[in-house]
């Protein structure tokens, strides 16, 4: 099992929500995600906003069950994938996502090209049969910080956090983890679960490097390099008091998850019948 530090908060961080998701057609996640975000009132100028899926194809499980690794029960995650948002659309069906998924929609071409990292719209996550469970987390962290060029008095411009991290592989090298991961959830050879080298999953270690340099830290009971999905919602969860030690707001948001991998009731054990 991966160590994970726990969080010493006895009770769920308050300013993540359970928000049911009414609607049922293939457009659902993407009209739950518009409401979300009017009532986050999320400008994206202060805070950087990630999305939690939970999916349901052979992917996303192999996904959730390698990450029971990171609960206490051993259950599986609900959770199989993370992307941040980078530009939010209108429609909201047309927002940006930055992301490094096991199963991108055009693709994976040329990787190496752009260290993996993908631009995707959050319209292909749209329909809730094929992503039941998700959830808005609200960072508090200027997406300015990674997003944005830097220049000085007498120097050029610089790129951006995110152009490096497409252009520089020595900043993390998610190639090699998209092929760890494919190499697990594909069953190739004796390829064991990623996590128990301390290997997170592409997208989660993209999205904690540009958040902590925006100065969060979205992983603090993880290594950095083992981020995954259901890292971040732990972090959103329980981990409110250290921030609060910190004078920092915590992760904010909503989250609806119907599509829970539970263990079965344990068996009753027989019992010996009375002779006589």
């Amino acid at each position: 099992m991966y160590a994970i530090r726990g969080s010493t908060a006895t009770s769920e961080n308050e300013a993540l929500v359970e928000r049911e998701r009414t609607g049922t057609g293939p457009t659902a996640n993407v009209e739950w995600v518009a409401g979300c975000l009017a009532d986050l009132r999320a400008t994206g100028e202060d805070e950087t906003l990630v999305l939690l899926l939970g999916g349901r194809s052979a992917y996303d499980f192999r996904v959730r069950v390698a990450q029971s690794h990171l609960r206490g029960d051993m259950s599986p995650s609900h959770w199989s994938h993370t992307a941040l948002v980078d530009a939010v659309g209108e429609p909201v069906g047309a927002t940006v996502l930055r992301e490094v998924s096991l199963e991108p929609r055009e693709g994976f071409g040329m990787p190496a090209t752009t260290n993996a990292v993908q631009s995707t719209p959050l319209d292909w996550y749209a329909d809730p049969a094929l992503v039941p469970n998700i959830a808005v987390l609200s960072v508090p962290a200027p997406p300015s910080e990674w997003q944005g060029r830097s220049e000085g008095a007498g120097r050029p411009e610089q790129t951006s956090v995110l152009e490096q991290l497409t252009q520089q592989r020595v900043v993390v090298d998610l190639p090699a983890l998209l092929l760890r991961w494919l190499a697990f959830v594909w069953g190739v050879g004796r390829s064991g679960n990623p996590l128990l080298d301390g290997d997170g999953l592409p997208s989660a270690v993209m999205i904690e490097t540009l958040v902590s340099a925006a100065g969060f830290d979205l992983t603090p009971g993880l290594d950095s390099r083992a981020a995954t999905p259901e890292g971040f919602w732990q972090t959103a969860r329980w981990w409110h008091t250290y921030f609060e030690l910190q004078d920092r707001p915590p992760v904010r948001g909503f989250y609806w998850v119907p599509d829970r991998l539970d263990y079965a009731a344990p068996r009753s054990r027989r019992t010996t019948p009375d002779a006589g």
